[in-house]
C-alpha cells in the first residue's frame, strides 16, 4: 500500500493515536472511507461518461465514413441511398406540359 511495509504503517498507526487521541481516530477512519468511497463514486461516473462520450464519437465516425463511401461509389449496390429523389421528380417519365399550355392545347384543338 503507498509502498509503505508494515513497520511504516505500525508506526503512522502509532502516530495517529498519540496526536490524534483513542477516541476520534475512530472518526477519522470512518470519515477517510467515506471520502474514498465518494472519490471512488465521482471516478467510475466520469469514466462511464467518458467512455458513453467516446463510443458514441466512434458511432458519428462510423457513419460519416459510411456516408462518404456512398458518395464515392454511388453505384455499388451494397450501399442504397437513403435520400429520397427531388420532390415532383418521377424518373424515365415524359415531363407533364405546364397548365397553361395544356390550356393553349385545348383551345388549339378546339378552333381547329
Amino acid at each position: 500500500m503507498f509502498g509503505l511495509g508494515p513497520t511504516e504503517l505500525v508506526i503512522l498507526g502509532v502516530l495517529a493515536l498519540l496526536f490524534i487521541g483513542p477516541k476520534k481516530l475512530p472518526e477519522l477512519a470512518r470519515g477517510l472511507g467515506r471520502s474514498f468511497k465518494e472519490f471512488q463514486k465521482a471516478k467510475d461516473e466520469f469514466n462511464s461518461e467518458f467512455n458513453e462520450a467516446k463510443d458514441s464519437v466512434d458511432e458519428t465516425k462510423k457513419m460519416v465514413s459510411e456516408e462518404q463511401n456512398i458518395e464515392d461509389n454511388p453505384q455499388d449496390p451494397e450501399h442504397k441511398s437513403t435520400t429520397a429523389p427531388p420532390a415532383g421528380h418521377v424518373p424515365h417519365a415524359t415531363p407533364s406540359p405546364e397548365p397553361d399550355e395544356s390550356h393553349d392545347l385545348e383551345s388549339e384543338k378546339k378552333n381547329s
